[in-house]
């Protein structure tokens, strides 16, 4: 499905995944489409909404940003006007594509970031996985912690950015994991609230999260790690201590 989010609460609890478990972020949703075959969400509000899509993948989008959807049986294809950070459900029978302005972002799972930037075409940057990014300029394949600005009268070339964190300046944070180590979740969520955060034990940091943070409190969101993970947790102000 694509959703809507309304400013309603949210309600969390976690749920087993696999041999781990994941917190999931649910909220209430307003469902709205034709009985075509194309499905339209946008951030209409004061800032940027989250959705959840039927596939399970997360897409944050920023204040007038606008995503659609076609009906397409083998792949699942979108069109992006504006801004978007993504966290996609991994599917090799259906490869995740993102069209903005001829740029294209293929990807079979991961996360990461499409922006316009003014004049010079759309930057895409990755946090987690590879995307192979396609424009008439020609065709680059990005990792994590490497960005690409394409358009349809350049090339794209790829740079890696040292605080890639710090690039993607979300008022919420980029807090949206899919199937995402422990490890790297910590590290996220220590960068976002300039806390500490250690996982202890080398199992309990490949443990995977499937989840989405908005605008929580430190505490509640490493409560709801330990909570998702089996793990037990010491939490102040400033470390958090998983174990």
């Amino acid at each position: 499905f694509l959703g809507r989010r309304t400013r309603a609460p949210v309600l969390r609890w976690a749920l087993p995944i696999a041999a781990a478990m994941a917190a999931i972020s649910f909220g209430l949703y307003e469902w709205y489409g034709d009985s075509g075959s194309t499905l339209v969400l946008e951030a209409a509000g004061g800032g940027s909404e989250t959705f959840v899509l039927d596939d399970g993948s997360f897409v944050r989008l920023a204040m007038g940003s606008r995503l659609s959807q076609e009906g397409r049986r083998n792949e699942r294809r979108f069109e992006l006007r504006g801004r978007a950070l993504f966290a996609v459900a991994h599917d090799l029978a259906k490869p995740f594509v993102v069209v903005a302005d001829g740029v294209e972002a293929r990807v079979l799972g991961t996360r990461f970031e499409v922006r316009p930037v003014g004049g010079q075409g759309h930057q895409i940057a990755v946090l987690e996985g590879r995307v192979e990014v396609r424009s008439e300029g020609g065709a680059v394949e990005v990792s994590a912690g490497e960005v690409t600005v394409a358009s349809s009268e350049e090339p794209p070339s790829v740079h890696r950015v040292e605080d890639l964190l710090g690039m993607l300046d979300w008022e919420e944070g980029a807090l949206l994991f899919q199937d995402t180590p422990l490890s790297q979740v910590a590290r996220e969520v220590a960068w976002r609230y300039g806390s500490r955060v250690e996982v202890e034990g080398a199992a309990l940091r490949q443990r995977r999260v499937t989840a989405w943070y908005g605008a929580e409190p430190f505490r509640d969101v490493v409560e709801s790690l330990c909570a998702a993970t089996g793990a037990s947790c010491t939490v102040s102000d400033t470390l958090a201590v998983l174990r």
